[in-house]
């Protein structure tokens, strides 16, 4: 049992990314993601973005 009051995430291994039946790191997890942004003045990738935000 955590002693955190946050729930743990838990990582769907299923997921289909291009022709991989398994993401093989997490670049390929952030490619996934929708990027929500208007297409005027985005100059990086959501990918990228994330990224750069995880780190």
């Amino acid at each position: 049992m955590s002693s955190s009051p946050i729930p743990s995430v838990t990582v769907d291994t299923t997921l289909t990314i291009g022709a991989s039946s398994h993401p093989s790191g997490l670049l390929d997890i952030l490619t996934a993601v929708p990027d929500p942004r208007k297409r005027r003045g985005v100059r990086h990738t959501i990918s990228t973005v994330l990224a750069i935000a995880l780190a």
